[in-house]
């Protein structure tokens, strides 16, 4: 009777149910994954990575608040080394050897890639940096992805609760990886062409005027890192002259107009630059410039383009029948945008005939 009774009490235990754990898989996926999709795949996943660690043995943990932790540098401080501590105590109870110091290296690596990227919101960087940038955000994660790989390697080879079959490879992520990953490793390295001096002719000098070779124009070149460029590299029109600027997003083209009136450009301009701008602001002058006492007028509008600040300026001058003009373009971030903004203006009000 007493036998029967136990028998009756060990048939009520209910069973632990099974981790539901993702079957292994290479590294190099979530590598991809992680680096082309511009951390878009990122917040997923740590939520996905989250949902399995919950199963095993943290059953107070809300995975869905990981969502921001991604997109969030200064939750990263203290979101990170938690998952290195999360997957310390699974390996350790499964007899695993505890992740080491490398985890530092793998947090601080995550939070310096994040602040880089934090970065180019306020200040102008080279183009060509968001690859490595890329890269190593997605190394990073993949490092951590290799390492709860192991936890999961044991439930797959002989697990003492037998999870569930899942498909390691989802749909939706073929459909992240396929226009991202040509976006990414294509196109981003065809933009930093400028920034890496591709398209480069000629460096102009700190502190100098240029003067057009053919005794037309001048204007003043404050800064270092102004170069001009090869034709058609800011403009589909017939230029003049074509400078790349100190920093990428700024460059400047001289044109030049015939059967066209200084004033019907300068409306031209300030109509263009107003309807190209969200929040424009403008403000147009005339005045005289060189010996002959040339009429010159300026255009100058600022507000936002493409959620960064924008500048258009230009300085036309009249001359024997025709028209010159020099237009400078800006749309970076905001420091860089502060830094620049009186070298740009000062080019175009001082634009002048020789």
């Amino acid at each position: 009777m007493v036998e029967e009774q136990g028998r009756e009490q060990d048939d009520e235990t209910p069973e632990v149910p099974a981790p539901a754990l993702n079957p292994p898989r290479p590294w190099g996926w979530g590598f991809l994954l992680h680096s082309s999709t511009f951390g878009l795949y990122t917040i997923f996943w740590i939520v996905g990575l989250l949902r399995e660690i919950r199963s095993l043995n943290q059953p107070k943990v809300r995975p869905w608040l990981w969502f921001f932790v991604p997109l969030a540098t200064p939750a990263q401080l203290f979101a990170l080394p938690r998952l290195a501590d999360y997957i310390r105590n699974a390996e350790v109870a499964l007899g695993l050897s505890a992740w080491g110091r490398s985890r530092i290296l793998c947090i601080v690596g995550i939070i310096a890639v994040s602040l880089f990227f934090n970065l180019q919101e306020i200040i102008a960087t080279p183009t060509w940096l968001i690859v490595p940038g890329m890269l190593a955000w997605g190394g990073f994660f993949s490092v951590i992805e290799a390492r709860f790989n192991r936890v999961r390697q044991v439930f797959a080879g002989d697990p003492p609760t037998k999870p569930a079959t899942r498909n390691p490879y989802r749909w939706w992520e073929w459909l992240l990886l396929i226009p991202f990953a040509p976006l990414s490793f294509l196109v981003v390295p065809y933009l930093s062409l400028d920034s890496l001096g591709f398209y480069n002719v000629e460096t102009l000098e700190e502190q100098s005027t240029y003067q057009d070779e053919t005794g037309r124009f001048q204007f003043p070149v404050v800064s270092s890192g102004w170069r001009e460029v090869s034709p058609g590299t800011y403009s589909e029109d017939e230029a003049e002259l074509e400078l790349g600027g100190p920093i990428e997003d700024v460059y400047a083209i001289v044109y030049r107009y015939e059967g066209l009136t200084l004033d019907e450009l300068a409306y031209d301009r300030k109509t263009s630059f107003y309807d190209w701008l969200s929040g424009a602001s403008c403000e147009e002058s005339r005045r005289f410039t060189g010996e002959g006492l040339e009429l010159a007028a300026h255009v100058t509008c600022e507000g936002q383009e493409y959620g960064m600040d924008s500048l258009w300026t230009s300085g036309i001058i009249a001359r024997d029948g025709v028209v010159y003009e020099l237009m400078v373009n800006m749309n970076v971030p905001g420091i860089s945008f502060r830094n620049l903004r009186p070298e740009l203006v000062r080019m175009t009000k001082e634009f002048s005939p020789l």
